[in-house]
């Protein structure tokens, strides 16, 4: 693991001096390119060694006997083939550049071995994450045949640890690995930045946030030293920017949201079609947890809550979260059935939505009674549920549950509609209804990828109630609803980005595109039988 935490810091240099260049507009020294030449090879090697250290744990924990050098050879293999792929970078055969004003760097396919070079880079990614999820998958299937032989769940607890880290970095790891080595992104700018700053949340914050997630006493030693009480002024300090932030934000991102919900609720084009009106209600349910935050950030500069106002509102918050996962999943459904051109009622649809405002709804309702709590305070950045009353936690679980299942089974639907296409264009060797497909591919995987993060780190990750840990969590959340939806129903729908920047009603096309928790909009005259006009 130490060897896996220096390749994927070695990613941090590139990363900066990449910021840098675009900053000033050129790169100085050709430092930029250097670096990320770097950083390209690091994210290769990092799969290598992943998967030695997944064999390091089949071997303890199976009871597997060969020999500890054989660990040592794939270590020194995967160091060994780094080197020999970095300096392939810097020869005159290949090369992997920096544009300045383009937000990811990529092979130069003018030097004569830089498409191989590429080829050879993916296998190893591919063939690495592969052979990892197929470890982690014999491990798993070892403790359960243990545990029913047995009868026993000492050590067992470490299943659920592996599952999880297993199936966060393979889904991680292998979304970014199909999307920026078999998909051929569109070369948008927005695009191109998403991709690159999830690649570097993958390395540089997803594997710290993992381990304080699941190994307790890991977090106990990383947290330890922030304990310690903090003075008057850095408390109130704290409360300022924290305060500014949470009213900012929703007054900055709301309206615009807004914009694009109205956009959807008022034009023909838009509400006739069951996508966007399934849209509707996911844009208003994230919209409704604005007064709470912008209430909440009034509460910590003010140092109360006036008449409770702001705690009552951040109960929303609560069941919005919770209702917005849901909506998504019947999102996924819908495009489901038009892309795949399934057969069953629309009314089921609309059953589950009825369904969704009523247990929403339910749940709000429950907060105000003795037996379940959802406080907020000033001096705590980030909303929790009362323990204190006998049956929040039963809540907490049960609205996780929720959350976990939906993004799952939104995953799978998803899943399903790319093997669809795929099967689509081998059988009919066409592309052209299949450029839907990279659409799917970042809606799916940027979404998913959020909201599985934010519901573990907020329900299972037992982070410790501290100002430095709750404000970006709560941030988050924030940033998650109110930010990401509409700046990918803007950046991916270029009809909607004309009419919502120009403030006329044009008649143009509508793109079915979706986001939520793994969002779509493949356009809709290609495959769909619902009519945009």
């Amino acid at each position: 693991m130490i060897q896996i935490g220096f390749a994927q810091c070695l990613m941090a240099p590139g990363t900066f001096m990449f910021g840098l260049a675009n900053l000033i507009g050129y790169d100085p020294y050709y430092m930029a390119a250097a670096s990320l030449k770097v950083l390209s090879t690091a994210i290769r090697m990092e799969a290598m060694l992943s998967f030695v250290l997944a064999l390091n744990r089949m071997k303890i924990i199976c009871g597997l006997s060969y020999p500890a050098v054989v660990h040592k050879v794939l270590l020194l293999l995967s160091w060994l083939f780094g080197l020999l792929y970095l300096i392939a970078f810097f020869s005159p055969y290949c090369d992997y550049i920096v544009v300045p004003g383009r937000y990811i760097s990529k092979y130069d396919y003018s030097y004569p071995y830089s498409y191989l070079l590429k080829k050879v880079g993916s296998f190893v990614l591919v063939h690495s994450t592969v052979m990892t999820l197929f470890v982690y998958l014999i491990i798993i299937v070892y403790l359960v045949v243990i545990k029913l032989k047995i009868g026993k769940t000492d050590g067992f607890q470490s299943e659920k640890r592996i599952l999880l880290y297993a199936a966060i970095r393979f889904v991680f790891d292998t979304f970014l690995t199909v999307t920026y080595n078999f998909v051929h992104l569109p070369s948008g700018p927005w695009l191109e930045f998403v991709n690159y700053m999830v690649y570097v949340a993958n390395n540089l914050v997803v594997p710290p946030v993992v381990y304080l997630c699941l190994y307790r006493s890991l977090r106990h030693c990383f947290w330890g030293v922030r304990k310690q009480q903090v003075s008057p002024i850095v408390a109130h300090l704290q409360k300022i920017i924290v305060g500014c932030t949470y009213i900012i934000v929703p007054v900055i991102l709301i309206p615009a949201y807004l914009r694009i919900v109205y956009m959807y609720a008022t034009r023909k084009k838009y509400r006739s079609l069951e996508c966007y009106r399934i849209m509707i209600h996911i844009g208003v349910i994230q919209c409704a947890m604005g007064p709470g935050v912008f209430l909440y950030g009034l509460m910590q500069l003010l140092d109360y809550d006036p008449w409770n106002i702001g705690t009552y509102t951040m109960r929303v918050m609560s069941s919005a979260v919770r209702m917005e996962a849901v909506m998504s999943f019947v999102l996924a459904l819908n495009r489901l059935k038009v892309i795949c051109d399934l057969h069953y009622p629309d009314w089921l649809h609309t059953a589950i939505l009825i369904v969704v405002w009523i247990l929403g709804t339910v749940n709000y309702v429950l907060l105000y009674t003795p037996w379940f709590g959802y406080g907020a305070e000033p001096g705590v950045f980030s909303s929790h549920y009362d323990f204190s009353k006998p049956y929040s936690f039963i809540l907490q679980q049960i609205g996780s549950y929720f959350m976990v299942c939906s993004f799952g089974l939104s995953m799978i639907v998803y899943i399903a509609i790319i093997a669809y296409l795929l099967r689509l264009r081998a059988r009919t060797g066409l592309s052209s209804s299949f450029d839907s497909e990279k659409h799917i591919l970042i809606y799916a995987g940027v979404r998913f990828i959020v909201d599985i993060s934010l519901a573990i780190v907020f329900n299972y990750g037992h982070l410790p109630a501290i100002p430095e840990v709750d404000f970006p969590v709560l941030l988050g959340y924030v940033l998650n609803n109110f930010f990401l939806p509409p700046a990918l129903y803007l950046a991916l729908n270029k009809s909607l980005r004309q009419e919502f920047f120009s403030f006329q009603n044009q008649n143009t096309d509508v793109y079915v595109l979706t986001p939520s928790v793994v969002t779509i909009r493949p356009k809709a005259p290609m495959i769909s039988h619902e009519s945009t006009k």
